[in-house]
């Protein structure tokens, strides 16, 4: 008798465990599919000696324009005296993402004609005293297997 109670004890268990792990999995898609982008692109950025990665930030949702959509941005705050360094990082990237661009770091706020409903800022500390260049090299894009039914997305 007990076994048989501790079998239904275990498939009621597993019952409501399988909605949870499925709504668990739904409402992080986003968030882990931005994670694998970012991390991507800092593997990436690692395989260049003449550029240091100071610090990323990236956000997804309904970043810009009208309407519903999800979409995916990642910055990375990068160290480099090597401009054609970072040229060849972009060209890289663009193979990855839809969209790649470069600019000049000057404080700490990250800004993009892509982040028109969000704000990013870099939590890094700019010496006045250090002369290295700093420049925000960041990605835009769309994933196909984006949940769209992600309240960021509206």
């Amino acid at each position: 008798m007990l076994k048989k109670k501790h079998i239904i004890n275990i498939i009621v268990t597993i019952v409501l465990l399988i909605p949870l792990v499925a709504l668990y999995l739904f409402v992080t898609q986003n968030t882990r599919l931005l994670n694998n982008m970012v991390n991507e692109m800092k593997s990436l950025i690692a395989d260049y000696e003449k550029i240091e990665l100071v610090e990323t930030k990236s956000v997804y949702g309904k970043l810009n324009g009208n309407g519903n959509g999800i979409d995916f941005f990642g910055a990375a705050l990068i160290r480099s005296d090597s401009e054609e360094a970072i040229n060849e990082l972009v060209s890289n990237l663009q193979e990855k993402y839809e969209t790649v661009e470069y600019s000049p770091q000057n404080g700490n706020a990250v800004v993009s004609k892509y982040l028109e409903h969000r704000k990013l800022s870099f939590n890094h500390s700019f010496d006045s005293s250090d002369k290295s260049k700093y420049y925000t090299v960041y990605f835009f894009t769309h994933h196909k297997n984006a949940n769209y039914m992600d309240p960021w997305g509206h």
